[in-house]
């Protein structure tokens, strides 16, 4: 039986590989185009001048509106054609009179922009407003092509009537969007004729300078300005007449509508060029993993075919080999989930650029995330009855799937928030089940060395956030949307590590788990008090039975303490950007020294305390150079210190923080055993929901 669900589950993953491929590289570039039903209202605004025929003067310094509209005639296009329909029309505010009108008909390549000369296109003089005619277009019309390189492109003017180079010209910032500037010229350009009862026929000339800011993954313009001059010349080359001379740029409502739209096409385009493909590769390789898992390891009746996906308890200690095995997936799993949690540290700026949120609704998120996670690590006290390991193997799943594929996905501030919730209530439970997991597989002697690997977890996933971040956010941003991608590499890492205690995690049975032990010289001794041990009567009324003040007073204690590392994990890119002025890129540089130097403390004071058996001296010294460190820190603020010596400070202000941590955390598992070594999953539920209670608390109060 095994055989049969094995081979169809990895031809199922073959198959969702083969449709990952061909949506990335043949549906994603067929489906992503420009729309048959455009409709868009674009408003320029400036002063200018013209010459009012009504009033027989040039009028100087008026007020100009210019608004155009284009919708998308669908029933003329097709295919790969758009064809878009627009009008144009220039009014003087103050008086309220119209100046110059166009209308035309444009159809375009839908992936490339590019103008074709078919299904009616004509256009009208914007001047003089004569009747519509056919002229040949060509070059890019309204829009850019997809992927917009720093070049030079030939764009329709039709002022002109001809295409004219739009040259690269730099790049600027526009809502957050890193847009590439093309700049038109236009030399003064004969358009049509004038008859003038004083001189004559007179020649009409047009000349332009228009700038066009654009995003170059989905080629909307987001800002533009125009600069357009009309005047009327003799045979001689005299001007004798301005008829226009206007300076106009976009509004900013225009501007922001110009935004949203973008946002609706990048949306698009990440759907089906990254999410759904990446969604399909995870799937597949899932699939295929658990197709060749289930040959290897499945039952052969039909009822234990996939018992090893959740029947994960050993009947014996495990010796040290496996036990280090095991603790090495549980570490790698809680950096993995911390890293999940964390990342939007390292794009936070992008973040709050992209989706409109301000520094306070920021602030609350995570204050709320931190208290919806408190009412998690609540749920994971039921770990002591449950089992501790597939709390961590779905959840690890679960978080991934949110990570990679459900919140790069968020287009708003709300959305962003319900998502992000979400992924805290599954790191709720983790801070319970691994800490759990950790303590079964360590005996008292050897506990702070081993929390002080778990302690890592959190900090090397902090380290790990800001590495990557360095290495793959650009000096140049080109897109506050860009915080997606750190999100998608954090999810698929995050994935992988879901495969990998899937195969290989294990956990104590209850007989086992609930007993102390203090050297492993106690094994024989506890695999034999295994068999008879009375675990209902042990998990009877668990919160009552640790709800004491010296599992109360530790854990608020400790949960102080850790307002630092909290505050730096949520703001420390904010902090270091706008206090100090630092990149994203180099702002993650430092935090790189400041968690880096904590992963070497919590893993150095963890042996040391071990070696001599001594857990309050640590935190003392720590805690009380954690507060001085966290001084100096602050003091640099108005300052202008360097960049090494900000590194310097941060890399002393977690070395202390890490000595204070790891025999905490030790010395607190050992009180809760102390009272009962049957619920160390419910001792840290406690303290779990106490910490994020006062981080909730902390973070609505002190920004």
């Amino acid at each position: 039986m095994r055989r049969v669900s094995g081979f169809v589950l990895t031809i199922l993953g073959a198959f969702l590989l083969v449709v990952a491929a061909l949506l990335r590289f043949w549906v994603a570039p067929s489906v992503i185009e420009f729309p048959l039903n455009e409709y868009q209202i674009t408003q320029l605004a400036g002063t200018g001048s013209y010459y009012s025929a009504a009033r027989g003067k040039e009028l100087i310094g008026v007020p100009v509106l210019v608004t155009q509209t284009i919708q998308g005639a669908v029933a003329a296009g097709g295919g790969g054609t758009a064809v878009w329909d627009g009008f144009t029309a220039a009014q003087d505010t103050a008086n309220r009179v119209p100046i110059a009108y166009s209308a035309f008909r444009l159809a375009l390549n839908r992936r490339t922009g590019e103008l074709a000369r078919c299904c009616g296109a004509y256009i009208s003089n914007p001047v003089t407003g004569k009747s519509e005619y056919s002229l040949p277009m060509t070059g890019i019309g309204p829009v850019w092509p997809f992927g917009a390189q720093q070049q030079t492109y030939l764009i329709f003017d039709t002022g002109a009537g001809r295409p004219e180079p739009a040259r690269y010209a730099g790049f600027e910032k526009i809502g957050g969007i890193l847009a590439y500037r093309y700049v038109e010229r236009v030399p003064p350009t004969r358009f049509g004729v004038e008859q003038s009862a004083l001189s004559g026929p007179l020649g009409e000339y047009y000349s332009a300078t228009n700038t066009y800011a654009v995003d170059p993954e989905t080629g909307i313009p987001l800002r533009i300005t125009e600069n357009q001059e009309v005047t009327l010349a003799d045979a001689s080359g005299v001007t004798r007449l301005v008829s226009r001379d206007l300076s106009l740029a976009e509004t900013a409502s225009s501007v922001r509508g110009a935004i949203a739209t973008d946002g609706t096409y990048r949306g698009e385009i990440a759907l089906g060029e990254s999410t759904l493909p990446l969604l399909g590769l995870t799937l597949g390789l899932v699939l295929l993993a658990a197709g060749i898992l289930l040959i290897q390891f499945g039952g052969e009746a039909p009822e234990s075919e996939f018992a090893w996906v959740w029947r994960r308890e050993l009947d014996h200690y495990p010796s040290t080999g496996r036990r280090v095995a095991y603790l090495a997936i549980i570490v790698l799993a809680t950096i993995t989930l911390y890293y999940e949690l964390y990342v939007g540290g390292s794009v936070s700026t992008l973040l709050l650029t992209d989706l409109h949120m301000s520094f306070t609704f920021f602030v609350v998120i995570i204050a709320v995330g931190n208290l919806i996670g408190a009412f998690g690590s609540l749920f994971a006290g039921l770990a002591d009855r449950l089992g501790r390991a597939n709390l961590l193997v779905f959840g690890l799943l679960i978080s991934g799937i949110l990570v990679a594929y459900v919140l790069p996905t968020a287009t708003s501030k709300w959305v962003f928030a319900f998502e992000f919730f979400c992924v805290n209530v599954v790191e709720g439970i983790t801070l319970v089940a691994t800490p759990a997991l950790i303590r079964d597989f360590s005996p008292q002697v050897g506990r702070a060395t081993a929390m002080g690997f778990w302690t890592a977890g959190p900090v090397l996933g902090s380290l790990i956030v800001t590495a990557v971040a360095t290495n793959t956010i650009p000096a140049f941003v080109p897109s506050a949307r860009f915080w997606t991608h750190e999100y998608r590499i954090c999810g698929i890492a995050g994935l992988v590590v879901f495969l990998i205690t899937l195969a290989g995690l294990r956990e104590l049975s209850p007989p086992l788990r609930d007993q102390l032990m203090v050297t492993m010289r106690d094994r024989t001794l506890i695999e034999a008090r295994a068999k008879g041990l009375d675990v209902d009567s042990m998990l009877h009324r668990p919160f009552r039975q640790l709800l004491k003040p010296d599992v109360l007073v530790a854990a608020v204690a400790v949960s102080a303490l850790l307002l630092v590392y909290y505050t730096s994990v949520g703001f420390g890119l904010i902090y270091l950007s706008t206090v100090f002025g630092f990149s994203a890129k180099n702002a993650n540089g430092l935090l790189n020294w400041n968690w880096g130097f904590n992963v070497i403390a919590v893993i150095l004071i963890g042996m040391i305390s071990d070696l001599i058996r001594v857990r309050k001296p640590f935190m003392v010294i720590g805690g009380a150079g954690t507060a001085l460190m966290a001084w100096v820190y602050l003091e640099q603020a108005g300052r202008h210190p360097g960049y090494y010596t900000l590194a310097v400070i941060l890399a002393l202000l977690s070395l202390f923080l890490g000595i204070a941590y790891p025999p905490w955390m030790a010395s607190f598992t050992e009180t809760v055993e102390a009272r009962n070594p049957a619920l160390i999953a419910t001792g840290l539920a406690i303290w779990g929901w106490i910490i994020r209670a006062l981080v909730f608390a902390a973070f609505l109060v002190i920004p």
